[in-house]
């Protein structure tokens, strides 16, 4: 399972001007598949940190949007809010898997 924060990129990054608006999504990974989420975050293409990562402050919108700070905050909630259910997802499939290998036992059991 991971959860990682990404532009909805639809042309090649070449091909956008520095005053287009992006949205940018959350893309969660789980057993193979994705689920592209969005956000209500919307940023202008030049305002959009593209090596967020490797940052100090680690802020995937740059200073220079003017709602920089809310609009940061925001994407790393919803970032949290998304990776702790799928934490919880996973936590709901090892006692599903738990309480089948138990029921498969107790069947096991009863045959002998």
């Amino acid at each position: 399972m991971s959860v990682y924060i990404s532009p909805n990129l639809t042309k090649k990054k070449t091909d956008y001007k520095p005053s287009d608006k992006i949205t940018i999504y959350l893309n969660y990974y789980f057993q193979g598949k994705k689920l592209r989420i969005p956000s209500d975050v919307t940023v202008l293409f030049k305002d959009w940190d593209k090596n967020w990562k490797q940052g100090r402050k680690s802020d995937p919108i740059l200073k220079t949007d003017q709602n920089h700070v809310s609009k940061n905050i925001l994407l790393k909630h919803h970032y949290r809010l998304v990776s702790h259910l799928g934490l919880m997802t996973l936590k709901v499939t090892f006692v599903i898997m738990a309480m089948n290998h138990m029921k498969f036992q107790l069947q096991s059991l009863k045959k002998v």
